[in-house]
């Protein structure tokens, strides 16, 4: 994989599309530990012993990374629906009515908590 620009001898890098190259190389590049300690801490409780490791491993692991895949494309989705409300002037308005209405909350309860 070769990024114009966009190496460790050149950590200066300038352009949005060399930044996201760069640490696409970074990515490829490491094993993915998170992913492998979640899959071995979590997936042993629901496997049979009995029956095949390899193939219930797999099932496991192919339908977790489905569900991800799902659940990004639908959270696009909704960002692109959303995007052409939220940048109008009623959407601007009714988030900071609701990040307000927010805040306000949490400082009545911080200012009514007792310790």
């Amino acid at each position: 994989m070769y990024c114009r620009g966009a190496d460790r001898r050149n950590p200066k890098l300038r352009r949005p599309d060399q930044i996201v190259c760069y640490q696409g190389k970074i990515n490829l590049s490491r094993p993915l530990f998170k992913a492998i300690f979640f899959f071995l801490s979590v997936f042993p409780q629901f496997i049979d012993p009995v029956k095949s490791y390899p193939i219930q491993f797999a099932t496991l692991v192919l339908t977790y990374s489905a569900l991800v895949v799902l659940f990004h494309c639908a959270y696009a989705l909704f960002a692109k629906r959303a995007k052409g409300w939220l940048v109008s002037e009623r959407g601007g308005r009714t988030v900071n009515k609701a990040a307000g209405a927010t805040f306000v909350f949490f400082g009545a309860a911080l200012a009514t908590a007792k310790r």
